[in-house]
């Protein structure tokens, strides 16, 4: 009878919601096994890539991780880099000028570099290279976080400061509650930019090739490579499918609830972003039993360890103030700007001797085709302004189609177009574009 009894009382506690919960952590914590052994696994000079729909999971799922990890990688450099930016006077202008010509320098730039010298430092192990795509996704995905906290930093209001003051809260303090809270909201539609980003080179940085080395990795973007070699049409179909598949899931079972709770954080009353509506995993979510339960515990713990962390901020605090500790810290930060210049005096001495070798008329060659590169660029933000910002406007404008559009519009932004752009450029060719002006389009 008390066992009938406990198991009655067991299943009252639960709801359906909770099992396909729990049932989705243990695939996920699989999943992530899975990967991590691929990681650990010998390096192998060449990956055999299969074209069987059974595969494809599997490769999906490891691309996933990957852009996951990119993501997480990415937030960590945008508090960290975007937060110095904001706070210091002296780093800033360098700091923001260097985030701008990172963010231009285009993926493939950092890659051969990057790949080779992982794959030397791991040279026994998959590691160096899943290391190599995960930084790669990287540079597709930080940029425009960071410059989306930074300015939220900078636009913090005025009256939240002094309130900040008045209690005397620390730099700490006032970035939990005062400035992260107002960069919420940028910081997570920009990382629903950033996630786009992360997918859109993933073709070419899983099925990277240098010379004779072929890097490929195990993966929906070495997937499409190999179909696109192999003329393997249902191939192509079934991994752009795919593709279309995990960017719903993503969108619908991760953005789509963070939307929503992130309009809590709004600092203004704009009626019609308080009309958003409520996506089905959020109204599944509300329905768990377990999930209050775990986040009142996790709501303890942080708590305990915030109370731990001031005693210890606090002890460093003193220790920093003490006359002692500062000639020490400044010594160090002497020794760090020395260092700084120290490297980038040897980095723009090697550069000048590489440059040096390259002929009057290769200099030309190079200045000509990125003058035509220019032009290019120029021409696609010229025409994909034309277009998206009257339907910017007219979405932003009217909540009923901004309901209806948003998701849309996140699914399709999402979409690798490289994986489209050899069936483009077929039918460019069949039309009788050339490439000068099919560049511009694709």
């Amino acid at each position: 009878m008390g066992l009938s009894y406990s198991r009655i009382k067991f299943v009252r506690s639960i709801s359906w919601v909770d099992v396909v919960f729990l049932i989705g952590l243990v695939v996920f914590i699989y999943a992530v096994l899975g990967v991590a052994a691929e990681w650990a696994g010998p390096f192998r000079p060449k990956t055999e890539i299969h074209l069987g729909f059974s595969h494809l999971l599997g490769y999906s799922l490891s691309s996933l991780v990957r852009v996951f990890l990119a993501y997480l990688l990415s937030l960590v450099f945008t508090l960290t880099y975007g937060y110095w930016a904001a706070k210091s006077k002296a780093a800033e202008p360098i700091l923001i000028s260097l985030l701008d010509i990172l963010q231009s320098v285009p993926v493939l730039g950092f890659m051969p570099g990057l790949v080779l010298a992982l794959v030397h430092i791991f040279p026994h192990s998959n590691l160096g290279l899943e290391l190599a795509a995960i930084v790669m996704i990287f540079t597709g995905e930080g940029w425009n976080m960071v410059f989306s906290f930074y300015s939220s930093l900078k636009g913090v209001p005025p009256e939240y400061k002094e309130v900040a003051r008045l209690y005397r809260l620390d730099k700490w303090q006032v970035l939990r509650t005062v400035e992260l809270p107002c960069a919420v909201n940028g910081l997570l539609w920009n990382s629903m930019l950033s996630m786009a980003g992360g997918w859109f080179f993933l073709m070419v940085i899983e099925s990277f090739s240098l010379g004779d080395q072929d890097f490929r990795l195990p993966g929906i973007g070495s997937y499409m490579a190999v179909a696109y070699e192999r003329h393997d049409l249902a191939a192509v179909f079934a991994g752009i499918g795919m593709m279309f598949f995990l960017i719903v899931v993503v969108d619908r079972c991760l953005w789509a609830p963070l939307v929503v709770w992130s309009e809590r954080f709004r600092l203004d009353q704009d009626t019609n972003r308080s009309q958003i509506a409520e996506p089905l995993v959020y109204q599944w979510l509300k329905r768990s039993r377990l999930l209050p339960r775990y986040y009142k515990l996790l709501q303890r713990l942080s708590a305990e360890i915030e109370k731990r962390a001031d005693t210890q901020r606090k002890k460093i605090t003193e220790q920093l103030h003490k006359k002692s500790v500062r000639p020490l810290v400044k010594v160090f930060r002497y020794l760090c700007v020395l260092f700084a210049i120290a490297f980038f005096i040897w980095g723009i001495v090697h550069m000048f001797r590489l440059l040096a070798v390259t002929s009057a008329g290769s200099w030309f060659i190079f200045i000509r085709d990125t003058f035509f590169t220019l032009l290019r660029v120029v021409a696609a933000v010229t025409l994909g302004s034309l277009w998206t910002i009257p339907v910017g406007v007219f979405i932003g404008t009217h909540p009923r189609w901004s309901r209806r559009l948003q998701p849309v519009v996140q699914v399709v932004a999402s979409f690798p177009a490289p994986m489209l752009f050899p069936m483009l450029t077929f039918v460019l060719v069949k039309m009788g574009i050339t490439l000068e002006i099919g560049a511009v389009l694709l």
